[in-house]
């Protein structure tokens, strides 16, 4: 099998999974999104100095994670 019809199937299930598809709201999912979530927290204490100084973020694919803007 070459490796982009190996890169179709693994798209097509994500895109079609009950469970892992952008639109799933299982319980399984969230879990992973929430595990997900605190690795990324966890990484960005690293940084809180530097964004806390920062008069500007630049925010990229904040809309994939559900991040919402208050």
């Amino acid at each position: 099998m070459k490796l982009e019809e190996k890169q179709n199937i693994e798209i097509d299930f994500w895109k079609n999974s009950v469970t892992e598809s952008p639109e799933s709201d299982s319980i399984e999912n969230i879990i992973g999104k929430m595990a997900g979530a605190a690795v990324f927290l966890d990484c960005l204490r690293h940084f809180e100095n530097a964004f806390a100084q920062s008069q500007t973020i630049l925010e990229l694919g904040g809309a994939r994670l559900g991040i919402m803007h208050c």
